[in-house]
């Protein structure tokens, strides 16, 4: 929080949620830097922009291996994304500079799929 109040050149600040952070909003408060932590997707417009935030969550990795088995479900999920100018997610979409230090990809399936069907 403190590393975020000193970036004063930047007015408004978001912060999603991690594979690793809390699920509870009072166990991430962000007083110093007044920044939005974001737990689950939303769209949100500042300055005129609108961002589209998927943050982590066990039910987007529930939703990756569902369209890795090619269920019929696949297409109704990677519908979803809404039009928005900035995408932010917490993980890349499969295949999109996601390398492990062990040559894995290990994006998100979920994610590629809305990004694919987006931009069709």
């Amino acid at each position: 929080d403190n590393f975020l109040a000193r970036q004063t050149h930047i007015p408004e600040k978001i912060v999603i949620k991690g594979n690793h952070d809390p699920e509870s909003p009072g166990k991430a408060l962000f007083p110093a830097s007044k920044a939005l932590y974001v737990r689950r997707s939303s769209t949100l417009m500042v300055n005129g922009v609108r961002f589209t935030i998927e943050p982590f969550s066990r039910s987007t990795q529930y939703r990756s291996s569902v369209i890795r088995r090619g269920s019929k479900e696949s297409g109704y999920v990677a519908s979803q994304l809404p039009e928005c100018d900035v995408l932010v997610t917490h993980e890349p979409p499969k295949g999109t500079l996601d390398l492990t230090y062990h040559g894995f990809s290990a994006g998100s399936t979920y994610l590629r799929g809305l990004v694919e069907h987006a931009t069709r």
